[in-house]
């Protein structure tokens, strides 16, 4: 870890943040959600993404069989794949497809390019990702381009929460981030909303510390997931939740989080305002209304009632 990190303090508070009110559904369908988390990973991220591909392959295994083997056998499919052929080429079978009994080690591009055929085979059957939406997903690897974008233009607020040269240069050329560091969703992607949102704009994104592993508050990205779903715990057990929920929710201005970045509660609404209604996309004067009430909703945390908040809401689990 690069030296200036020591910079970073872990006082279990979250500067230069909003916290703003919103009712939201919530996305509770296994597929989708893993499909979603697979056209955010793409291939650039084997290890955060491998729960993802091994859920959309077995889930092609498992529900569409006879569309999976035709899949396989479509001479279209085994040029554009290159199925069957063996040495140093995959060589990947029906049976291939069954995560809990493999026949066979994969790299992680094998399986990713088995789970792009399985939502392939999904989207065809089931009407829930088409053939041009995977088109999109594989092409598209918003993540790796909003990392690159950031690494260009915002390299000294890298360098500002611990990037060493060397890390900012891999970020410019290959769109990746060093261990304990991710790329947060401000506006959650398994939040639903009742309107379009833009999950994957660059103004819902933000580079900042994480530690998959401890799962603790020591880390930004860790505490604000901790703090929501400590709430949404919290207001269930109340008893009173219907299909929707009204939440304290958590917004980070910027393209890099630094919570010793010197910013007037001015500047923060100001910049968090604009980010959100770039990512909100509002149809009709309903939809408009409601946009304009989380933006109105947004406040800066008094100091005073960090202590109180973090107690209650913001233990790990």
């Amino acid at each position: 870890m690069a030296e200036n990190n020591k910079k970073i303090k872990n006082d279990g508070r979250l500067n230069n943040c909003v916290f703003f009110n919103c009712s939201v559904d919530f996305n509770n369908d296994e597929l989708r959600k893993n499909a979603i988390l697979l056209e955010y990973y793409g291939i650039i991220d084997p290890e955060v993404g491998k729960g993802a591909v091994d859920f959309i392959i077995d889930y092609a295994y498992r529900n569409y069989p006879r569309e999976l083997s035709r899949f396989l056998n479509s001479s279209e499919n085994i040029k554009k794949y290159h199925l069957g052929q063996k040495g140093n080429q995959s060589h990947i079978e029906f049976d291939d497809f069954n995560v809990g009994n493999p026949n066979k080690e994969y790299t992680p591009y094998e399986r990713y390019t088995m789970a792009y055929m399985a939502m392939e085979v999904i989207g065809v059957r089931a009407g829930i990702i088409s053939p041009e939406r995977m088109h999109d997903i594989q092409n598209e690897q918003k993540r790796k381009q909003f990392i690159m974008n950031t690494a260009i233009e915002h390299a000294d607020d890298l360098r500002a929460i611990g990037f060493d040269e060397k890390q900012i240069e891999t970020a410019k050329s290959e769109g990746t981030l060093p261990k304990e560091y991710n790329v947060h969703h401000k506006f959650h992607r398994y939040h639903l909303l009742d309107m379009e949102v833009d999950y994957n704009a660059p103004e819902n994104l933000v580079i900042m510390r994480y530690d998959e592993k401890s799962k603790s508050n020591e880390f930004e990205h860790n505490r604000i997931h901790n703090f929501v779903n400590n709430e949404k715990r919290l207001k269930e057990h109340s008893g009173n939740v219907g299909k929707s929920m009204n939440l304290d929710l958590i917004w980070v201005p910027g393209s890099v989080y630094n919570p010793n970045k010197e910013l007037t509660p001015e500047e923060v609404k100001k910049q968090t305002e604009i980010e959100m209604r770039a990512v909100f996309k509002p149809k009709d004067e309903t939809e408009q209304k409601k946009v304009d009430k989380i933006v109105s909703s947004m406040r800066m945390a008094p100091t005073a009632l960090y202590a109180q908040w973090w107690q209650r809401c913001g233990r790990p689990r």
